[in-house]
């Protein structure tokens, strides 16, 4: 074990270190305890040889206190590199490892840290996964989602669960065809948002991947349908854009639209000015391509299309819980609408669709549809963070 080693460097040093000390106090007590009969110059010789000893032994000293400096010093920086790039835990392991060495508080192997923790606060950590149980707190959403929902996590892709976030991502098949599952909770309606590519509305596209690294998001996916200069494109009943709580397209809400709100809620309205929306609380508006999905627990709305298509489905299963469906192989609304139904959503939209359909988690694509192999830029994102 590594920091077993460099231990072991750091006290064989420090013995060394105590002896030069030691052989100089020696010489220093020799030197004053010393009974002196001799000429001048013969007890000249004599403190002569007793400086050039203890000035031999002051400069062991300082040679060997250096050495152990540097050495402490050297052992702390990769404890701290250890401790830093702590992407390649074996979680696998992790509950074998405590039940084996429950007095063990860290193990090192390689590039491999165990952190041993109590069996029910085990965090694990990777590049695909993070859990750390020790930060939930009870009484909030994340807390209860974990309690209802952690054998999602087993043989999960992807998640990331801590005192803010319950966020698992499973691949699965919805008769018969392949689609990325995602689960989110979170505590906040701060949590959910929309935003505009490039950081402002109307200017230009922007990739997924970009877009979750500038946001810093746990999971991001395309939003509304564009033009080519990131503007919403308003077509159909998508009649109003709002943006960051600022209205960009005003008038009369078609009933189409997605409509975020700061309490985290999605839901559609009909007949609303955008004033009045925003006075509401809608912070993000996201023209959807395709008719909505599920309105008020009602799936008839999914009938009005029929296309087989790839996309990107949100439904709202309570109060900031989400299931996202990353529709890989096509699919039709109805179906899609009756799982997440199932699921408990009261609503659900279709945002953009074909290859804009992307899922980031993270600064990690996960999937893009994109044209020729690359991911296709859009006009904006919704996401967690």
């Amino acid at each position: 074990m590594r920091l077993v080693t460099d231990l072991d460097k750091i006290s064989s040093n420090l013995n060394n270190l105590t002896t030069e000390i030691d052989s100089y106090n020696t010489n220093v007590s020799s030197f004053k305890s010393a009974t002196i009969n001799c000429t001048v110059e013969e007890v000249s010789q004599i403190i002569q040889s007793f400086k050039e000893a203890i000035n031999n032994d002051l400069d062991k000293i300082s040679n060997s206190s250096n050495e152990f400096t540097n050495l402490v010093t050297e052992c702390h920086t990769e404890y701290l590199n250890n401790e830093q790039n702590i992407n390649n835990i074996d979680v696998g392991t992790i509950n074998t490892f405590i039940q084996n060495n429950p007095e063990v508080t860290y193990q090192y192997k390689e590039n491999t840290r165990i952190t041993t923790l109590p069996s029910n606060k085990i965090m694990e950590i990777s590049s695909d996964k993070y859990i750390n149980l020790s930060a939930l707190k009870e009484g909030t959403n994340v807390y209860e989602a974990y309690q209802k929902y952690k054998d999602e996590l087993e043989n999960c892709k992807f998640c990331y669960v801590d005192g803010d976030h319950f966020i698992v991502i499973n691949e699965i098949e919805i008769n018969g065809v392949k689609t990325y599952q995602s689960h989110i909770v979170v505590n906040s309606g701060n949590q959910i948002n929309g935003a505009p590519a490039n950081g402002s509305y109307a200017n230009g596209l922007e990739i997924g991947t970009s877009a979750a690294n500038r946001l810093k998001s746990i999971l991001l996916v395309n939003g509304s349908h564009f033009l080519d200069n990131g503007e919403e494109h308003l077509v159909v009943n998508n009649k109003i854009a709002i943006v960051n709580g600022e209205i960009k397209n005003g008038g009369t809400s078609g009933g189409q639209e997605l409509l975020l709100d700061k309490y985290g809620n999605i839901y559609c309205a009909s007949g609303k000015s955008a004033e009045e929306l925003v006075n509401n609380g809608v912070k993000y508006s996201f023209s959807c391509h395709s008719t909505q999905v599920i309105e008020n627990g009602d799936i008839s709305p999914s009938y009005r299309e029929d296309r087989t298509y790839n996309r990107t489905l949100i439904g709202q299963a309570g109060n900031c819980e989400y299931y996202v469906l990353t529709d890989l192989s096509g699919q039709k609304l109805p179906t899609s609408a009756e799982y997440l139904k199932n699921k408990g959503c009261n609503n659900a939209f279709s945002l953009d669709q074909g290859g804009s359909v992307s899922l980031n988690y993270k600064d990690k694509s996960v999937y893009y549809k994109g044209d020729d192999g690359e991911e296709r830029p859009v006009g904006d994102f919704l996401y967690f963070t």
